[in-house]
């Protein structure tokens, strides 16, 4: 069964029940978020969060997951749209702000661009979430 359709951007990607994310301090389908754990099978190896690119309507609870399970790095694999002019695809919320000292407040979360260093084909930016 496809849980909560709402909150995930594609119908044909599932999220695996037995290895999700469960958000922290939510009940009942508030505790859903489109991501799964991933592991190593080396022994004490770090754990991944593997999650769909934020909708809008998921931000907060992105950030809460990142907050809560105190991710250290993020990393974006995708560009915001996808297409030509005349036919752009959102493919990725705008969910950090884009300028060093800019700020976006997602609920109770005050995300913080630090800096940032940006390469032709890469850009590095140290985030602060702050909970308020």
């Amino acid at each position: 069964e496809y849980r909560n359709p709402s909150l995930c951007r594609y119908s044909d990607v599932f999220c695996i029940d037995k290895t999700r994310v469960v958000l922290q301090n939510r009940e009942g389908d508030e505790d859903f978020i489109h991501a799964n754990w991933v592991g190593s099978p080396e022994p004490g190896a770090t754990n991944y969060i593997c999650t769909q690119a934020p909708l809008t309507e998921t931000q907060e609870d992105f950030w809460h997951m990142c907050f809560t399970e105190k991710a250290s790095l993020i990393l974006m694999m995708c560009n915001y749209t996808e297409g030509y002019s005349a036919a752009l695809i959102e493919k990725c919320s705008h969910y950090f702000p884009g300028n060093p000292n800019d700020k976006m407040q997602f609920g109770p979360y005050t995300v913080t661009m630090k800096d940032k260093l940006a390469e032709p084909e890469i850009e590095d930016s140290d985030l602060s979430v702050m909970e308020i």
